[in-house]
């Protein structure tokens, strides 16, 4: 066993008086931090800072910011830079180095250098520009077409901004009364969530963009405090491969960022963007009405050289009709005379014709009337002969037919023995047109009996 032996404690409380004494003074050290790490119950960072070389990470060390130089450094961070203290970026700070056994090494941030934070924050404004011109994505947005009046609009704002209540009062009290419809997508507008809350409320607007004409990006005012979301990259992006054409309102006068360089349209403020969107209205308004009184006007004078024309057209037509009534009435006249000529020549042609004819006919009809003359008298010389035959043979034929109607007559079969059974004066010749009770009568060849049925049958009496 070892003759001399330390607790870990020691140990370190060894390193920490050694550094404590090499280590005496400040250092500005250019790191990049990682993550923040803030703690909202103590208002305490303790960030991670990092050295990277080619993607790699070469250093890590601890940070900590105490509250109240937090507070300070943030300030003047956002006053200076329009930026605060994130994740992902190049800070030069003045660090004192501090080791503790439980803790270990951790580099305490006194101060944050706002010239070296702006520098680092514009050469990402230029690297999320290159990187967008070299993708061709830096101008997409500006080559969409703008309705020509936009009239649904996706707003992505705050609703308690003071610019989105900026832009809606110029929107709806316009003296005009041009409607716009808008559709409010709440984002955060800053801070470290401010980019993907941004994009997440694109993507929304995107599955719908049939339902809109643009988006509005709206921001109240704050000046340049927390603009460095807008000059990421992928926010940047977002923007410009949007297929609606994105507007901007963000509220501040200088520093372009990159979203809105990417943007359809930058306005300074919500107000002057929605002028912007009331101007296309108005434009539009007057241009129809410079239309409706030119086209009134030139109606007018095209009613004007058109009735001329048609005056004019009117009296030539009048003289071309005039002209041809007296052509054609010259050649009816002519026409007239030669039909008149014509038939008078027919007419006489006609009746020699016909003269021609009917002596013909008449001698044709003296002869068939000759002929048919003689026949007639053929056919008379035979009708009487057979008619006298007829009329012989017919009277005896009637001889013999008055005889057997002699012989018919109901008094000779009286005679013979029979009798005549009558109902209601109408021969019998059925029993069963009579029933019991039925009063009958019987003529003979000498008298009537006078009978009331009993019984009627109608069997035959030869049985």
């Amino acid at each position: 066993m070892p003759d001399k032996q330390y607790s870990l404690e020691q140990v370190l409380k060894s390193i920490g008086q050694t550094l404590s004494a090499r280590y005496t003074s400040t250092y500005w050290v250019k790191t990049e931090i990682n993550k923040l790490n803030f703690y909202p119950h103590s208002g305490h960072y303790y960030p991670e800072l990092v050295e990277k070389k080619n993607g790699k990470t070469v250093a890590q060390a601890r940070g900590i910011l105490w509250k109240n130089d937090a507070e300070r450094i943030q300030k003047e961070l956002r006053e200076k830079t329009g930026s605060p203290l994130r994740e992902g970026i190049q800070v030069l700070c003045l660090c004192s180095i501090v080791f503790d056994p439980l803790h270990g090494l951790s580099l305490r941030i006194e101060e944050v250098d706002t010239t070296f934070a702006l520098g680092e924050l514009e050469k990402e404004k230029q690297e999320t520009i290159t990187r967008l011109q070299s993708e061709n994505l830096f101008s997409r947005n500006k080559t969409l077409t703008l309705a020509l009046v936009p009239k649904r609009i996706a707003i992505i704002s705050v609703e308690s901004s003071k610019g989105l209540s900026d832009f809606l009062q110029v929107i709806q009290a316009n003296p005009e009364a041009f409607r716009i419809e808008w559709t409010l997508f709440p984002a955060l507008l800053q801070g470290d969530r401010s980019v993907e809350s941004i994009k997440s409320q694109l993507k929304k607007i995107a599955l719908k963009k049939e339902a809109f004409d643009a988006v509005a990006l709206i921001r109240g005012g704050g000046g340049e405090v927390g603009l460095a979301s807008y000059n990421q990259y992928e926010l940047a992006k977002a923007v410009a491969e949007f297929p609606l054409p994105v507007l901007t309102g963000i509220g501040h006068s200088t520093n372009e960022t990159v979203t809105e360089l990417v943007a359809y349209k930058k306005a300074i403020t919500p107000t002057e963007l929605a002028d912007f969107i009331l101007d296309r209205y108005r434009h539009l308004h007057h241009f129809l009405q410079e239309a409706g009184t030119l086209v009134s006007r030139y109606s007018k004078q095209v009613i004007k050289t058109g009735s001329d024309q048609v005056n004019l057209t009117t009296e030539k037509l009048n003289w071309h009709v005039k002209h041809l009534l007296q052509e054609h009435r010259h050649q009816f006249s002519q026409q007239q005379h030669q039909i008149k000529h014509l038939s008078t020549a027919l007419i006489q042609q006609y009746r020699h014709s016909l003269a021609q004819r009917h002596q013909a006919c008449q001698r044709v009809a003296v002869d068939i009337l000759k002929e048919q003359l003689q026949r007639l008298l053929k056919y008379q010389t035979a009708a009487s002969l057979l008619t006298a035959q007829q009329l012989k043979l017919e009277h005896w034929q009637l001889q013999s037919l008055e005889n057997h109607v002699r012989l018919l007559h109901p008094q000779r079969v009286l005679e013979r023995g029979y009798s005549i059974t009558l109902h209601e004066g109408k021969s019998i010749q059925d029993p069963n047109q009579l029933k019991p009770g039925d009063r009958i009568t019987t003529v003979l060849e000498k008298g009537i009996i006078l009978s009331t049925l009993n019984q009627v049958k109608d069997e035959d009496p030869s049985l």
